[in-house]
């Protein structure tokens, strides 16, 4: 599920948040988003996947490594350091899974405005979930 900031919901009009049930590699994205390799399609899928997932901050990661003294429980975290409303982090890590990856970061990151802007659009926002949620079925 990606959660863009268009609700102010936390800090930043291009920031988002996403979660995972587990990392995926840009194969995995690929093949959940069932395009074929070495065409515009699967070029722009790549760009997606780059985004979102490689220049995202790993909170999960962040959290345990540096912060756990400090914030204890994730919710706190994500509340103080990122200014996630607390309702929405509560159902954040109350649907995170033991293996699963929550991600944070700005969709103009990579430096790329054009998928960034394609990303949070209402179409695009459809598709991007789409695509995770047929990652959550290859789990399955």
């Amino acid at each position: 599920m990606l959660i863009p900031n268009k609700e102010r919901y936390f800090s930043g009009p291009d920031k988002y948040l996403i979660v995972l049930d587990r990392n995926c590699s840009k194969t995995d994205f690929l093949r959940a988003a069932q395009v074929a390799n070495g065409n515009y399609a699967s070029e722009l899928v790549e760009r997606i996947y780059d985004c979102l997932i490689s220049h995202a901050t790993d909170v999960l990661r962040e959290h345990r490594g540096y912060y756990v003294i400090e914030y204890p429980d994730l919710e706190a975290f994500l509340y103080w350091k990122y200014n996630v409303d607390c309702e929405v982090a509560v159902d954040l890590v109350g649907s995170l899974k033991p293996t699963g990856f929550l991600g944070y970061g700005s969709v103009y990151s990579g430096g790329d405005g054009g998928i960034g802007q394609l990303i949070v659009s209402e179409p695009g926002l459809e598709v991007v979930n789409l695509i995770l949620g047929n990652l959550r079925e290859d789990i399955k």
